[in-house]
């Protein structure tokens, strides 16, 4: 009923949505060890910190939410909680997805991940080589950061889906083709290409977005920043959040007043008219298969992304 409800309210461009949504990204923490020339932290000015116990509890506190995201604009693997706080999210009969630059997973930190069971991990390299990736993400060792995903890769059950990433940018993007066939040995489920999310914010891009409504605003990921203040999606970062855990009720702010306004002007088509939306480049994919796409199971959803991002245009 939950996916349905969801799906209908975006066909409709309905204001409030009778569900919650089925995806929250928990950012467990600020703190990274990168400045990544893509990375949305560019235009944060939250101080380094980490999650307190009561935000995380209440975050997960929400019944009928389907996965989480623990990421935002830090990496995941400095929170010393994080491994108690997928299995925590796992005891809930979440889907757990985590992203991380891999940089820290040594041996140690590979076996605890495994060990933590998430669903699936996202291991961020943006890069086929150490000269690009030194330009786009920092000063670590490249092959050394490759050589810790394979053998977390190589080690993990098969139930947990592991992904690797590249976000085409200006700095990388002659390097798709040589990042597949880099990487191409761990089959095209494993490999994700997505298009450059900050670019309108870095270039002033002044293209006008499609008249379309976001998926985010009708389903997720909610977003949950590190000090407890909620947000409508991360693309959101530096405006008035909608409330803050553990003091407000998300189901509350999830069909607060500003949500219902959002969705009203995004299904009327007035996407540029907000702010934060007409510098966003998240895709806004037609309304039919967006509809249709909020009816798939979170896990059949995040199993098949990396392929449907095969057929989206060329970045």
């Amino acid at each position: 009923m939950n996916r349905r409800a969801r799906s209908l309210a975006l066909w409709r461009g309905s204001a409030t949505v009778d569900a919650p949504p089925a995806t929250l990204a928990i950012e467990t923490t600020t703190r990274c060890n990168l400045q990544c020339v893509g990375c949305l932290r560019r235009w944060d000015d939250a101080p380094p910190q980490d999650m307190a116990d009561d935000v995380f509890a209440a975050a997960l506190a929400w019944p009928g939410v389907e996965s989480v995201l623990l990421y935002g604009l830090g990496e995941p693997l400095l929170d010393e909680k994080i491994f108690d706080r997928i299995r925590a999210a796992k005891a809930r009969g979440l889907l757990v997805q985590l992203s991380t630059n891999a940089t820290l997973l040594d041996e140690k930190r590979r076996r605890r991940l495994r060990e933590a069971a998430p669903d699936v991990v996202i291991f961020s390299l943006d890069a086929a080589d150490a000269e690009t990736y030194h330009r786009v993400r920092g000063d670590f060792d490249f092959e050394t950061v490759v050589n810790q995903v394979d053998a977390f890769i190589r080690d993990a059950p098969d139930r947990l889906q592991c992904v690797v990433q590249f976000v085409a940018l200006p700095e990388n993007r002659g390097q798709v083709d040589a990042f597949r066939r880099r990487f191409g040995h761990l089959g095209a489920r494993r490999l994700r290409i997505k298009a450059d999310e900050t670019r309108p914010r870095r270039f002033a891009d002044s293209a006008p977005r499609p008249r379309r409504p976001c998926p985010v605003l009708f389903a997720g990921a909610l977003y949950l920043r590190a000090d407890g203040s909620v947000l409508p999606c991360c693309h959101m970062i530096g405006t008035e959040p909608l409330g803050r855990l553990p003091h407000d009720d998300l189901s509350a702010l999830w069909n607060s007043p500003r949500m219902q306004r959002l969705r009203a002007m995004h299904g009327a088509g007035r996407v540029n008219d907000i702010a934060a939306c007409r510098v966003c480049s998240l895709p806004l994919p037609p309304r039919l298969p967006a509809a249709c796409a909020l009816l798939l199971p979170q896990r059949v959803f995040r199993a098949l992304l990396p392929l449907a991002e095969r057929f989206a245009p060329k970045v």
